[in-house]
């Protein structure tokens, strides 16, 4: 049965009514492969959860090594070879493996293994919501945090689950239990992974957070004492985020956290799997045959899926040095790793598009729509986009999708109600209807350097795809309308932000290899010039400064709050921490970085962990209002029921007027501040025009159904 492990959907259809037809009785010698594949991918989930178990403490000593960032060649560390550059990578790797192997085999058991990139996807997509299932209702059915030994008991124990389900599934119907080239795809991908994490090691696993890697660190914390990412009343500041439309980000990253600890590298490794799935989605789009045509598609070779690796390269480069909100270094974290699962996710809702199966298509639809609210978005201009140029039209699937992107408003509205009906906190409002009204009625239309954000990052060459209309097939011009409607809907925004254009960075590489010529000589001159244009993006998205960002221990060594809770992510202790604002305003504040600013919860993780640098003394204490005041200390503020002492003001003039390097990435990507933080009334000259006061010179007064914009850190 070889065609059931084709590339194509419409091959996989084929072979799969010639699957049905077999299932009462499966031929003797497709039983005898099915179940060396599913013993084969149970020895490497078995070996993989080996290395888990006794690698954890490499990370964490990796983790430990955190002085290394400071030297002269942080990035290559001979000496320290066989811990960064062998076994980190194994050990993450190797739990991204163990982590989605319970939805791989859920994929198989479903018979979803017509191709490495579909099977990937499902697992991934199943796996997600699987294991952070399971591993909630066993938490609260324990009454503990499930970290370290106990978390990966109940990953394994999933694992077994699952296989045995697939075990049973595929006996019984002779199916394939992983696709053709499986073995294949997956260490190609585990290489290409490894030298992502070693390329870019002390971004990953020392540098310190900014303002968004604390909150997602911090929001997967969370789930270690409760189901739901929210926070409960009182929390202050932090308890804005996620919100519903923002909250998925926190599975994959509580697994990591659980796994590890609550280290920098466990906020961020998630980017790794995103990356993965993304590369998958990227090579499905290129090779699922389309509707209208009876033609075979070229399968994608291995220097062509290299191709896509290198420019899934060039485009981390661009998000771990240039994707931020803070003038001091991004995050790899946030947004990183939150808008590349939802690029994977969406990618995946049109796959199953295109392959006719509504199912697969609500649940990849239903977890773009919780990644971020421009999932929403996406669905909408896909929708559109069907009806204008798929041909023919899938009229059942076309139902399924308006209607599941009407069930996601509904979802919107009635999920906080029914959280806090059942006692959960309710989600946080960072990404509010008013904010998202406000950010798309402020328009200008002249800023052409956007441009750039689509052309760069996806290596310059695959940018030219988009106006190939006459070479594209029905689904080609989808995703090329998708492309163009979803870069004007951000380009207008006079505020936009570079992660905002991260679906258009990306999906331009799966329409560049979809239209590729299938003739010889023309596919190298495809690749030659994918080669090129790659090496030039790579030479625009280099920082000025790459060195990563390591002054934050030092300062918070001088910190101490003393209200408990941290641990056990109390509202209180967070609360008290927002205190710190008086001593050092936040990182979007108009005067930073001419004074040192960051988030309060920068400060309180480095204060809170061991990895601080030791001070000879603590020169900032936070407490409650009605505590005696330490020896030495005076207040110079209060925040609600703290209050904030200083021990030596000279010291905290000199920490405020510290000149610390200012790291935006590359030249090309840099957004100025006023237009991040909303300050500005021309968008880097160009004139921006206000939707609502041009309304209401015209008597149509909307404002007074509308909150007043607040500039926030996304």
């Amino acid at each position: 049965m070889p065609e059931t492990r084709g590339p194509d959907v419409q091959q996989y259809t084929l072979a799969s009514q010639r699957t049905s037809r077999s299932e009462v009785c499966p031929p003797a010698a497709t039983l005898g492969n099915s179940r060396r594949e599913l013993i084969l991918m149970l020895v490497t989930v078995a070996i993989a959860g080996l290395i888990v178990t006794v690698g954890r403490s490499a990370i964490q000593s990796a983790a430990s090594m955190y002085s290394l960032a400071d030297g002269a060649s942080p990035f290559w560390l001979p000496s320290h070879a066989w811990l960064l550059y062998v076994c980190v990578p194994a050990v993450v790797i190797s739990a991204m493996l163990v982590f989605i192997a319970p939805g791989l085999f859920l994929a198989s058991a479903l018979g979803a293994t017509r191709s490495w990139s579909w099977w990937l996807l499902c697992g991934v997509a199943l796996g997600t919501v699987v294991l952070s299932a399971a591993t909630a209702v066993i938490q609260r059915i324990a009454g503990i945090p499930l970290t370290g030994t106990s978390f990966l008991l109940v990953v394994f124990g999933c694992n077994a689950a699952a296989a045995a389900i697939a075990w049973s599934r595929v006996m019984r119907t002779g199916r394939p239990a992983i696709p053709r080239f499986a073995a294949r795809n997956a260490l190609e991908g585990a290489v290409a992974l490894s030298v992502i994490l070693v390329v870019l090691l002390p971004k990953f696993i020392w540098e310190n957070f900014n303002g968004d890697g604390a909150d997602a660190l911090e929001v997967a914390r969370l789930l270690l004492h409760q189901a739901m990412p929210f926070w409960p009343a009182g929390a202050g500041t932090v308890g804005n985020f996620p919100g519903i439309t923002s909250m998925l980000f926190a599975y994959p990253a509580a697994w990591f956290v659980r796994a590890f600890g609550a280290l920098e590298i466990s906020a961020r490794a998630p980017l790794l799997l995103a990356l993965l799935a993304t590369h998958a989605a990227i090579v499905a789009l290129a090779e699922v045959r389309d509707r209208d045509t009876d033609a075979a598609r070229r399968t994608l070779d291995t220097g062509e899926r290299l191709l896509i690796w290198a420019a899934l390269l060039v485009y981390t480069i661009i998000l771990a040095y240039s994707a931020t909100y803070s003038p001091y270094s991004a995050d790899i974290a946030i947004p990183g790793a939150q808008d590349t699962m939802l690029v994977a996710l969406f990618a995946a809702t049109i796959l199953a598009v295109a392959s006719d199966q509504a199912g697969w298509m609500i649940l990849f639809g239903l977890l773009s729509y919780f990644a971020l609210p421009n999932g929403l978005v996406l669905l909408g201009i896909l929708w559109v986009a069907v009806l204008l140029v798929y041909r023919p039209v899938p009229r059942r699937i076309v139902i399924a999708l308006g209607t599941l992107i009407i069930a996601c408003v509904v979802l919107g509205r009635l999920l906080p109600y029914l959280l806090q009906r059942v006692g959960s906190p309710p989600p946080g409002s960072e990404y509010g209807r008013d904010q998202l009204l406000n950010r798309v009625l402020m328009v200008q239309l002249t800023d052409w350097r956007r441009f750039l954000y689509v052309l760069v990052p996806c290596g310059i060459a695959p940018a030219v795809a988009i106006f190939l209309w006459r070479r594209q097939d029905s689904l080609g011009r989808v995703i090329a309308l998708l492309i163009t409607g979803y870069f004007a809907f951000t380009y207008v925004q006079a505020y936009s932000k570079l992660h905002y254009y991260i679906p258009v960075m990306l999906l331009p590489i799966a329409l560049y290899w979809r239209v590729a010529p299938d003739e010889r000589k023309q596919r190298i001159e495809w690749r030659i010039a994918a080669l090129a244009g790659l090496v030039g993006a790579l030479i625009l998205a280099l920082p000025k400064r790459g060195a990563p960002m390591t002054w934050a221990r030092r300062v918070a060594s001088e910190i101490q709050i003393r209200v408990p809770g941290y641990d056990t992510s109390s509202p209180e202790e967070f609360r008290a921490a927002d205190t710190l604002v008086l001593l050092f305003p936040m990182s979007w504040d108009r005067h930073v970085p001419k004074t040192l600013g960051n988030s309060p919860l920068v400060w309180n993780y480095y204060l809170h962990h061991d990895m601080g640098i030791p001070s000879e003394h603590t020169n900032y204490v936070v407490q409650p209002v009605d505590m005696s005041l330490p020896a030495g200390f005076h207040p110079i503020g209060q925040q609600g029921d703290y209050t904030m002492l200083v021990r030596s003001d000279s010291v905290l003039a000199n920490d405020r007027s510290q000149k610390l390097p200012i790291d935006p990435g590359s030249p090309l990507f840099l957004v100025p501040r006023d237009i991040l933080f909303d300050y500005a009334t021309a968008s880097n000259g160009a004139p921006i025009h206000d939707v609502l006061d041009a309304l209401g010179r015209r008597g149509i007064d909307l404002r007074r159904f509308m909150n007043h914009r607040d500039p926030g850190p996304r």
